[in-house]
């Protein structure tokens, strides 16, 4: 995976490594679980929070926030295999729903690289601006290996590979602009609503 992608995910889709793939989304998880909940800790130098707030009570409720983010995760991983799948098979792929469910789950390692990023950030001199670049970088990195394994699992050229893992936040966009341009044109009608008085 590391030294030869493509092979690795055209391994992984024919193959199906789930059990593999749903091992590394959970440590991936966890361990910045884990990593998120030290750094967010009453002491802690990042925390938002006056020490006179940060009680059992508001801790617990941050982490039971971090878990139900876990829990998100693994549920977007599900999701958004079914939505590439199903855009992929209308550009004309191949339909491999479990092999690029493996796919994109063993893309989920570089994730790990978060968690030691996270405390030099924290702790070490200029460490925010190693987390950021690192965090990029990262980002970046995880961006590539989802394009690879959409294009190995879908059988997909890299151009519309790309296209179908950038598709969701296309679509985003595109919501959010029709809801500013909704939002404007009835900006005119407001004023002439009329106001009840009493």
């Amino acid at each position: 995976m590391l030294v030869k992608p493509k092979q690795a995910f055209a391994v992984a889709a024919r193959e199906k490594p789930l059990g593999l793939a749903l091992s590394v989304v959970l440590v991936a998880s966890v361990v910045n679980l884990l990593i998120d909940l030290s750094l967010g800790g009453a002491g802690g130098p990042d925390s938002p929070f006056p020490p006179e707030l940060a009680g059992p009570l508001l801790e617990g409720l941050k982490a039971r926030i971090r878990l139900f983010g876990v829990l998100f995760g693994l549920f977007t991983w599900l999701f958004m295999t079914g939505f590439f799948n199903l855009i992929g098979e209308l550009l004309g792929g191949v339909g491999n729903g479990k092999g690029l469910l493996a796919s994109l789950g063993l893309t989920y390692w570089p994730m790990l690289l978060y968690a030691p990023l996270g405390l030099i950030g924290t702790y070490a001199p200029g460490g925010q601006a190693v987390q950021g670049l690192g965090a990029f970088a990262v980002t970046l990195w995880i961006f590539i290996l989802q394009a690879l394994a959409i294009k190995a699992a879908l059988r997909l050229s890299t151009g519309r590979a790309v296209f179908v893992l950038l598709l969701p936040l296309l679509l985003l966009m595109l919501a959010l602009f029709l809801f500013i341009l909704i939002a404007l044109s009835l900006l005119p009608s407001l004023g002439t609503l009329p106001l009840s008085s009493r």
